[in-house]
């Protein structure tokens, strides 16, 4: 279980139309920091399950 809260921000609804991720729409916002946190908890668990030969 991730340990980021991913909470509803109208920061979504305004970036959908232009097909544009809340990162690229308002990359400072509350919603982009909070995708970056998941992302960045996603990608520290995926490198605790990489076996240590392949992470070099």
């Amino acid at each position: 279980m991730a340990r980021v809260v991913l909470r509803e921000r109208s920061a979504y609804r305004a970036a959908w139309p232009y097909g544009l991720g809340v990162v690229e729409h308002e990359p400072k916002g509350k919603a982009a920091l909070e995708v970056a946190a998941l992302q960045k908890h996603l990608f520290e668990d995926l490198m605790n399950c990489t076996p240590a030969k392949l992470k070099a």
